[in-house]
């Protein structure tokens, strides 16, 4: 499927309100519709990303690893799987890529680790929890499960895989930064102190 040129985003997917979402979400807290939102930018983001990068299959499954971490730590490990996973999926999905079980494993690991991680270490400073959370969750979903998807299914060689480590890190450093920034708005600070 070939996608326009110029996709415009505002009509396919018009701004989510309150009331359009109360009679599908009405069972939603105001946690619950936090995440609906952060999966319907994911869906922008893979549009956009898919329109810009169409032959990158890492660039378009891998930008929901940012909305997974954030839903990790706000919202807890289940979220932060659920919308690595679901990301993965709509990623693929709008990338032209088959469906790969270990790889959508693999990002929604990222999300369950990060949030796990972020419940366990909270005697840490905010920067070093935040930090650590990153890291565990990339080594996990990407470094290791990831990488074996690719191994296994593809048939990458190790060699290739090992560059994926440099990579995980650069994509940590840059997510530790971009998370401390976003925790620092204060409604989604007082969600992550729960």
């Amino acid at each position: 499927m070939r996608l326009p040129h110029r996709l415009n985003l505002q009509l396919p997917l018009p701004p989510l309100r309150r009331h359009q979402v109360d009679g599908v979400f009405d069972f939603l807290s105001k946690e619950g519709f936090l995440v609906a939102q952060l999966v319907r930018a994911r869906v922008l983001a893979c549009v956009e990303l898919v329109e810009n990068f169409r032959d990158e299959r890492e660039v378009a499954r891998g930008d929901g690893l940012l909305a997974a971490m954030l839903a990790a730590v706000v919202f807890g490990p289940g979220a932060g799987f659920a919308v690595g996973a679901v990301a993965d999926i709509i990623g693929g999905v709008l990338a032209g890529y088959a469906i790969n079980p270990l790889i959508t494993l693999g990002a929604g690991a990222i999300g369950l680790v990060a949030g796990f991680a972020w419940q366990k270490l909270s005697s840490l400073s905010t920067n070093l929890r935040l930090a650590a959370s990153v890291l565990l969750g990339h080594f996990v979903g990407s470094m290791v499960i990831t990488s074996l998807a690719l191994r296994l299914f593809y048939g990458y060689p190790w060699a290739t895989l090992a560059v994926r480590i440099p990579n995980a890190l650069i994509l940590s450093a840059v997510n530790v930064v971009l998370l401390r920034i976003l925790l620092e708005n204060r409604s989604l600070m007082k969600l992550a102190k729960k």
